[in-house]
């Protein structure tokens, strides 16, 4: 039998219940995402990257949605931080590069343009062994070729992990894909390990596009970002790019390709086919 509860009585101090509504908000959201992977839930939407010089669509990137059938369309910021934590995001990302291989190649059937598709790889997966068989697998099935696969990766996952995203990185690059460092400008020590990375392509934070002008700093400092970039050999990527004021300042410092809502927002897969 039960113990009796006296109701006038707190259970727990304000502290105590906030982390026990965590807890089960966590477990709660554990045992949906483990559904969402069974149930597929899952979608995936890609957004395209323009060239500067030609306003052509040069590639694409492909994020995650979750669609819950009650609660709709969950973006990735509320559900891939649990994903972490779980190590759900291993399953869900192994999918997500596979998803994007097979559409990639589906397009390129269906007489599309071929042009390299971007997949974003989180701290975990930099740190999961069998990732390298992950992503052989996914190329080997869809029959991709690897230099239309883009494997992005964050400066703060960059930086918590260097030594091991620097062999991992390395082994990934004899397939013969790319590498983008995602989010760059966010970290704390950028400069002093940017040469050691085996990337490809740099992604300038849109924290340095919002606001930008040519009567600012954000541009001087950016502007410099491109320069160095260029000179270690790498494409630039201006992230967030959503007034024409941004396009313009992002043209003018001689970024390669930009990224945003101005020229394009994410589509869904049915809707990209009749896009390009």
């Amino acid at each position: 039998m039960y113990p009796k509860i006296d109701s006038t009585m707190p259970l727990t101090s304000g502290n105590e219940a906030e982390a026990v509504e965590n807890a089960l908000a966590k477990i709660n959201m554990k045992s949906a995402l483990q559904k969402a992977i069974d149930g597929n839930q899952f979608r995936i939407c890609y957004q395209p990257l323009f060239d500067v010089s030609s306003g052509n669509i040069t590639s694409l990137e492909a994020l995650i949605r979750w669609h819950h059938p009650i609660l709709g369309v969950i973006q990735p910021n509320q559900f891939i931080p649990i994903a972490e934590q779980t190590d759900l995001v291993k399953p869900i990302g192994a999918w997500v590069i596979r998803s994007a291989c097979l559409h990639n190649m589906a397009l390129q059937k269906a007489g599309r343009r071929a042009m390299p598709v971007a997949v974003n790889l989180s701290a975990r997966q930099l740190l999961d062994k069998n990732l390298t068989a992950i992503i052989g697998s996914a190329l080997t099935n869809s029959g991709l070729n690897p230099a239309y696969l883009i494997l992005e990766i964050t400066e703060t996952a960059a930086i918590q992990h260097l030594a091991q995203a620097v062999r991992t990185l390395r082994h990934l690059k004899k397939f013969g894909v790319k590498i983008a460092l995602d989010d760059f400008g966010t970290g704390y020590s950028s400069l002093s390990y940017l040469d050691q990375l085996p990337i490809d392509i740099l992604k300038i934070d849109r924290s340095f596009i919002e606001g930008m002008s040519e009567e600012n700093g954000k541009m001087t400092i950016t502007s410099a970002i491109v320069e160095l970039a260029h000179k270690l050999g790498l494409e630039v990527v201006a992230e967030g790019v959503e007034t024409r004021d941004q396009l313009s300042c992002v043209t003018g410092i001689r970024c390669d390709k930009i990224q945003g809502f101005l020229l394009g927002k994410p589509v869904s897969f049915y809707s990209l086919q009749k896009m390009l």
